[in-house]
């Protein structure tokens, strides 16, 4: 317990009502509590009565103290409000006295110094702040050193000594006005020496005896604890109210200046707004006005853009119709050969090609994402796509035209494939081409497993897992039967094998797919295999056309 600091041993005794943690506190701070009341009473008996209240109160108010506070210091405090309350009336003829004596004795010798500030220390201690308060009882009441009375207060040795001199010199001129003149170490020599008394043996214990049981203290002692507690809340109030008072003093002191400086900063606010709203207004309509040209500009490119699909779906609507008059008018000319005139329009080579574009764009962008091609190479790379498609188109044509054989073509078609592998290699590098083949290899079961995500809201959407899954399943799928894909040259027969083929791998796929995906998924890929055979069945009803089927 001895080892416990003042508030560990409060908390000890509020939680546990531990009265050997009280009689501890007593121990530490009863020669100082009973050395301000005899200074302030002159009465040993009245000392010793103003003593026991004081530790009575302490237990009253042990729960409320908080952690930040120095208890010599509050100690100090309500010892001198006790002895005030406890002896008000008389004390101010016995300071009346005090003072007269100290006049007359201005020139007596150092050592009887002490009697003329005793009456009056406690006084001049109080007028002092809490924290210069604080410093004076434990620098020179308790006796500790600089730095244990910094670790108290919270601030290092060097501040707690410029506050230690600080509070001196406050006392100093305290006593300096009521005509006591000591130097700051005069003064502190004495307060260290003389102003803690021993306390009457025995005084202890009965105060400890008298706080743990009630019936112990006179009822005189609890009046005084009384008086005290509500002397303690009238401080308070008081302290609130003054607090208040200044407030509303220093408040209509300077209200007009504070009127003016706020009209005047108005006045400013209101100038800068004016000069805001100017530069807005002309920020808007700069805005309105380059709005009105983009709109205008949009219409005029949307105009274009019309006239020129007009004139696009007019070119190739007049080649249908050419191609159909030919037809009809019993010329010798194949299917081959009308459907060539149709795909050799400029404007059905322009539309194919730009949907080649849009379409290679959108299907390589992971792969260029994953080589980390430069914006240069990525446009490259499309480049080499495009120009295949275009070869393999113009030798399709020319096929479908009469100029070539089919042999002729194939074998253009393996010369197009071998340069298109030495571009991309070139481009892209032996590991680079690597990873083309293997995408594009994995093209169809990318693009399946992407539609089907396009299908499913956030309810049913594929997990990773799900979504990895499936495409191996596709992936394999693709690569356990190759189907041989329909062009302008295949038969019809060869048409409806293609087609029939496509439909049993999707009942494959969607067989081994229901192990592992939700009904509402399930129904999302079969719809998406229902409209992909759609389009391939319309794709295949224009060649059967065009072949002369039916």
């Amino acid at each position: 317990m001895l080892m416990m600091g003042d508030i560990e041993l409060l908390q000890e005794y509020t939680s546990k009502k531990s009265e050997q943690a009280f009689a501890t506190l007593v121990s530490r701070y009863i020669d100082m509590v009973y050395s301000v009341a005899l200074r302030y009473v002159g009465n040993r008996q009245h000392a010793e009565e103003i003593t026991q209240a004081v530790f009575i109160i302490l237990a009253k108010k042990a729960s409320g103290l908080g952690k930040g506070t120095v208890l010599s210091g509050w100690l100090f405090k309500t010892a001198r409000l006790t002895a005030s309350n406890y002896l008000r009336a008389e004390i101010k003829r016995v300071r009346r006295e005090q003072e007269a004596c100290m006049e007359s004795n201005l020139h007596e010798p150092e050592a009887d110094m002490w009697k003329q500030i005793a009456p009056l220390l406690d006084d001049a201690v109080a007028d002092l702040g809490e924290k210069d308060r604080n410093a004076i009882v434990l620098r020179f009441v308790e006796g500790k050193n600089l730095k244990e009375v910094g670790a108290a207060i919270g601030v290092n040795e060097e501040a707690a000594k410029k506050r230690v001199t600080r509070a001196v010199e406050k006392l100093r001129g305290f006593f300096s006005k009521r005509g006591i003149a000591l130097s700051a170490a005069a003064l502190s020599g004495m307060i260290a020496a003389n102003a803690v008394q021993a306390a009457p043996i025995g005084l202890a214990a009965s105060v400890t005896i008298g706080v743990a049981q009630g019936a112990a203290v006179t009822s005189s002692t609890l009046m005084v604890v009384k008086g005290t507690l509500k002397l303690m809340a009238w401080t308070k109030l008081k302290i609130a109210v003054g607090v208040g008072v200044a407030a509303l003093v220093a408040y209509e002191t300077h209200e007009v200046v504070i009127q003016k400086r706020e009209v005047e900063s108005v006045r400013q606010q209101l100038q800068q707004r004016d000069k805001e709203v100017a530069t807005q207004k002309a920020t808007i309509e700069k805005l309105r006005q380059e709005q009105l040209a983009m709109a205008n500009d949009l219409h005029s490119a949307t105009t274009e853009k019309a006239k020129i699909i007009g004139s696009k779906k007019s070119a190739i609507a007049s080649a249908v119709a050419a191609a159909k008059a030919d037809a009809n008018s019993g010329s010798n000319a194949s299917p081959m050969t009308t459907l060539a005139k149709i795909m050799d329009n400029p404007a059905m080579k322009e539309m194919m090609r730009q949907a080649a574009v849009e379409s290679q764009k959108l299907l390589y962008a992971p792969l260029i994402k994953e080589l980390k091609l430069t914006p240069e190479e990525s446009e490259k790379f499309l480049q080499i796509l495009l120009d295949k498609s275009t070869k393999d188109m113009e030798v399709q044509l020319a096929v479908m035209r009469g100029e070539r054989s089919k042999t002729e073509g194939t074998g253009a078609r393996d010369n197009n494939k071998k340069e298109f592998e030495s571009q991309l290699r070139g481009l892209l590098g032996d590991g680079g081409y690597a990873q083309y083949e293997e995408f594009a290899g994995n093209l169809p079961a990318r693009s399946e497993v992407t539609a089907l995500k396009g299908k499913l809201d956030d309810s049913n959407r594929l997990s990773e897992e799900q979504g990895a899954r499936l495409f191996t399943l596709i992936k394999a799928e693709y690569k356990q039967g190759k189907l041989v894909k329909p062009d302008a040259d295949s038969s019809p027969e060869a048409l409806d094998k293609y087609l029939a083929g496509q439909e049993e791998r999707n009942q494959r796929i969607q067989k081994q797919a229901a192990d592992f995906l939700s009904p509402e998924q399930m129904n999302a890929l079969s719809q998406s295999h229902s409209n992909s055979l759609k389009m391939i069945k319309f794709g295949t009803s224009m060649l059967k056309t065009f072949m002369g089927g039916k």
